[in-house]
């Protein structure tokens, strides 16, 4: 699943990109290697795919949906954290937040934003939306009382009462 969507993010970012610095894939590797000697691997991190990363070096480190995935706290302490170490790299988070509150994501985000490292978009800070476009999509999910525009649009952290074990709480 990671590859396929390696090639069509990988297609809309190089879309303009001079020729001369385009990379090349390669497929033994799985890596997409640049003139200057940089390499851009993708991983998935389901099941044993986030392993596939274990002994890597890397300079920066995008975990992108951190908020869904299965073992987020094993993944980046045991595998990504692991990759920065020698190169003094960066690892940056990205994601809508988690269905549950008790994700790690959560955790990360809580740490983040004491620290003065969270950067929060909500669908009202997108330029190519207009409102008419968000309160359409609103409207598709619930309206913006609910638990999935509040989510998924405006990025907070919430319960949904449907799934909760003691709604109440």
């Amino acid at each position: 699943m990671a590859r396929q969507i390696t090639k069509s993010i990988m297609r809309e970012i190089l879309n303009d990109c001079p020729r001369h610095l385009l990379p090349k894939f390669q497929t033994q590797e799985k890596v997409w290697k640049f003139n200057n000697g940089s390499e851009m691997l993708f991983a998935g991190a389901d099941a044993e795919n986030i392993e596939s990363v274990r002994g890597s070096l890397a300079h920066l480190v995008l975990i992108d949906e951190a908020g869904f995935f299965s073992d987020l706290k094993y993944a980046v302490n045991s595998v990504l954290i692991p990759t920065t170490t020698t190169t003094k790299g960066k690892i940056l988070m990205a994601s809508t937040p988690p269905i549950s509150p008790s994700h790690d994501f959560v955790a990360y985000v809580q740490k983040a934003q004491l620290e003065g490292n969270l950067i929060k978009k909500t669908v009202y800070d997108n330029p190519r939306l207009h409102i008419d476009e968000i309160n359409s999509l609103a409207e598709e999910v619930g309206g913006v009382d609910s638990v999935d525009f509040k989510r998924e649009y405006l990025a907070e952290i919430i319960t949904d009462a449907t799934k909760a074990v003691v709604p109440e709480f």
